[in-house]
């Protein structure tokens, strides 16, 4: 594996804590001030450097689409340090139906084991809608999903609303005995509903955005 330098060092720990608390990458300029660098020429001439090593993917133009593709204090296990995983479904105002009735091209995704410690953990899911896109998740964009049912207030997650049958891509907040579900568009409403009508099917790990 290629020696990071000091910086390169401080960006990769950075990126990966900014996701573990905001489920999103963080930005050149709050990247830049965690790594000491004075300038957005810095940030992207460092990242370009750790895109070409490998360590993780960008979309050049495109706001936090940062994505950790592996950490050098991860050890290698086995094979290519690839695993793949089957989208299993569509995330949109249904129920996810088979992959293989509508969006059979993208059977599978390859990812680093660096990205998915338990790869029964976790599911991916395509993208349907633009009820997120202030949180730079796009229609047509994969989403991984770690398979959970108790998550903290302000994650992403995909849930299920019982009485509507919707399966839909939302912050979740629960408050005041109520849950929120809150997209992230300004031209969508919250919603609030009872905790009993709603169930979680997982937290967002990463987004995987469609190829342009």
């Amino acid at each position: 594996m290629t020696q990071l330098d000091t910086h390169g060092a401080r960006i990769i720990a950075f990126i990966e804590r900014y996701w573990q608390t905001h489920q999103r990458s963080p930005s050149y300029e709050e990247i830049g001030a965690a790594a000491g660098l004075v300038s957005k020429d810095h940030v992207s001439r460092d990242l370009k450097k750790l895109k070409e090593q490998g360590y993780l993917s960008f979309t050049p133009g495109v706001s936090r689409s940062i994505v950790l593709l592996k950490n050098p204090r991860s050890r290698p296990r086995g094979g290519d340090g690839t695993i793949p995983l089957p989208v299993v479904g569509v995330l949109h105002s249904s129920e996810p139906e088979p992959v293989a009735d509508k969006v059979p091209p993208l059977d599978w995704l390859t990812v680093t084991r660096e990205l998915v410690d338990d790869q029964d953990d976790v599911v991916v899911l395509k993208v349907k809608g633009d009820s997120m896109i202030d949180a730079l998740v796009n229609d047509g964009d994969l989403v991984l999903l770690k398979k959970k049912h108790d998550v903290q207030n302000g994650e992403m997650v995909a849930v299920w609303h019982k009485p509507t049958r919707q399966m839909s891509l939302k912050y979740y907040h629960r408050e005041n005995g109520h849950v929120r579900l809150q997209p992230a568009n300004p031209k969508l409403d919250s919603v609030n509903v009872k905790p009993n009508e709603v169930e979680i099917h997982g937290q967002v790990l990463a987004i995987v955005r469609k190829a342009s």
